[in-house]
């Protein structure tokens, strides 16, 4: 008789050669059957990576097998979205300044930048001085979503509208950076005359170090981790 609570589970394994395209393939029948995606290729470079770190020689296999058990990996079976984590982890006993960010470069090939249409879950705009730095004060932002055209770019956010996922549109796609955890506050840079918006999570405002302003820390005892995802809807 047959275990009826057993579920099926089904595995499909695509190979070919560099640039053939597997990881396009993969991804299209995921989303159409709704099937996890695992970047297995990804998983052998991080390793490879963490070898390298611990100044393995790859071609040693013993070798690479011994540094396996402090690899801290986890990948996202998500195909429509690229996680990147970050954690701080104190090495002393005093705790740690937390202030960094990224800079995820966003564009839509073949679409103009005025027909680029953006988002941004924002509630409040930090004020700057003539050298680009917070002053300490903000006021209520009131960006709506609309065609990013001639406006130009160069601030920071310090409140932001749940869900945090910034956008970027057009010519039937849609790409977002969401902010997922640790977070709080946004750049936004989008100079004049270029094809592309940068949306960039960042942990602390600028200057935060100086000005222990909206600065975290990362305890002894705790780390602190941070999360954005890159999100890539109808390409």
């Amino acid at each position: 008789m047959t275990d009826s609570s057993q579920a099926t589970v089904f595995v499909v394994a695509i190979d070919g050669p560099a640039g053939s395209g597997k990881s396009s393939v993969s991804k299209q029948v995921a989303r159409r059957l709704g099937y996890g995606f695992l970047d297995t290729g990804a998983a052998y470079r991080a390793l490879a990576w963490h070898a390298l770190e611990h100044g393995v020689d790859t071609s040693d296999s013993t070798a690479v097998l011994d540094v396996w058990g402090d690899f801290d990996y986890a990948i996202s079976l998500d195909p429509d979205a690229l996680h990147h984590t970050t954690r701080l982890t104190a090495t002393t006993d005093q705790p740690v300044p937390v202030s960094f960010g990224y800079h995820p470069y966003l564009t839509l090939p073949g679409v103009a930048r005025e027909d680029f249409l953006v988002t941004f879950p924002v509630r409040r705009q930090m004020l700057l001085d003539d050298r680009g730095i917070p002053t300490g004060t903000d006021e209520v932002a009131n960006i709506p979503p609309g065609a990013l055209g001639d406006r130009t770019y160069d601030d920071g956010f310090s409140e932001l509208r749940e869900p945090i996922e910034f956008g970027l549109e057009g010519g039937g796609r849609r790409l977002g950076v969401r902010f997922d955890e640790g977070y709080p506050y946004a750049q936004v840079w989008a100079p004049p005359g270029e094809q592309f918006i940068c949306y960039e999570p960042m942990t602390a405002p600028t200057n935060a170090l100086v000005t222990h302003d909206g600065l975290a820390f990362a305890r002894p005892d705790d780390a602190y981790e941070a999360r954005f995802s890159l999100l890539v809807i109808g390409v």
